[in-house]
């Protein structure tokens, strides 16, 4: 049974096809670009912390937006939000220096991205008494943006402030920033009576099952010598009593879901390689078990 997290999970995957599905009709409703925009940059992050924290993403659609500007996103929009508020207060300086606009972030470089997001979050951080409209939870959920940023590209995070989160952590937390600006779209379409109100209503429900699944065994592959991850390793695990064959995707994946807590063996074919099987592979389905396993050419 899928966990209340997983059922919000579903229930924002099928508002993102039904936009992506009723890109017209959608679009004709005033100011729900802007909410849109939010709401992609999150759903961009979240699917990134479900790969990370290990929920099978091979059925999830491809986001056109990038990591990087979905970090841009939700830092540029906390830090346009401060600044509205510095300007009210008579505090230009700090106006200034939280006025960037997205291409501040999105057309940077990796590291200089990474850096400037960092450093509006520690602004707005360091100013929260000031900046009463900026509240933990917000710096939270850039924190959150950042993390994933980062280590995406493998970056040092020694300037980010704070404990790094849990894992439960980081998937409630981006739900909850999903939650925003689907209750704002909610609304604009209500308000506008879009023809599109009946579908949005019905999708928007939770409890709606749609079959997301937590990787219990992910072994990856890559050849010994060049560090290349190697497609096409057909992958046998058993635990003596059921066995399943999968073969590696392009990128040296071979994910399984649904194993019942036991130990496995892990057989690995490749023709240009050298055969290995691994044993007493302890899987309990609480938690992701991932194996790193370098192949020997022929």
């Amino acid at each position: 049974m899928e966990t209340r997290h997983e059922l919000k999970f579903s229930r924002d995957l099928r508002l993102e096809d039904l936009m992506a599905k009723n890109e017209t009709t959608f679009n004709g409703i005033p100011l729900f670009d802007v909410e849109k925009l939010i709401f992609d940059a999150c759903m961009v992050l979240l699917k990134a912390a479900a790969e990370k924290y290990g929920y099978d993403t091979s059925t999830f659609s491809k986001s056109k937006m990038s990591l990087k500007e979905a970090m841009g996103v939700v830092v540029i929009t906390f830090a346009e939000r401060a600044s509205v508020q510095a300007n009210q207060l008579h505090h230009y300086d700090l106006e200034n220096m939280l006025s960037k606009a997205l291409s501040y972030i999105k057309g940077a470089s990796a590291l200089n991205a990474f850096n400037r997001a960092t450093a509006l979050m520690n602004i707005m951080d360091d100013n929260k008494t000031t900046l009463t409209i900026i509240e933990t939870s917000d710096i939270t959920s850039m924190r959150n943006a950042i993390d994933l940023f980062s280590d995406s590209m493998n970056l040092p995070k020694e300037e980010i402030k704070g404990k790094k989160a849990e894992t439960t952590d980081v998937i409630a937390d981006l739900l909850k920033d999903v939650d925003g600006p689907v209750a704002r779209m909610g609304k604009l379409i209500d308000s506008y009576k879009s023809p599109i109100q009946g579908k949005w209503l019905e999708n928007a429900k939770i409890g709606k099952s749609s079959g997301i699944r937590h990787i219990d065994l992910w072994v990856k592959y890559a050849d010994s010598v060049t560090g290349n991850r190697l497609g096409g390793v057909s992958t046998t695990i058993s635990d003596g009593v059921k066995t399943i064959v999968k073969k590696s995707s392009r990128d040296g994946n071979t994910k399984f879901t649904g194993l019942d807590s036991g130990n496995y063996s892990v057989l690995s074919e490749k023709k240009s390689h050298i055969t290995q099987t691994q044993n007493n592979i302890g899987v309990d389905g609480k938690k992701v078990v991932r194996i790193e396993i370098k192949m020997v050419k022929k």
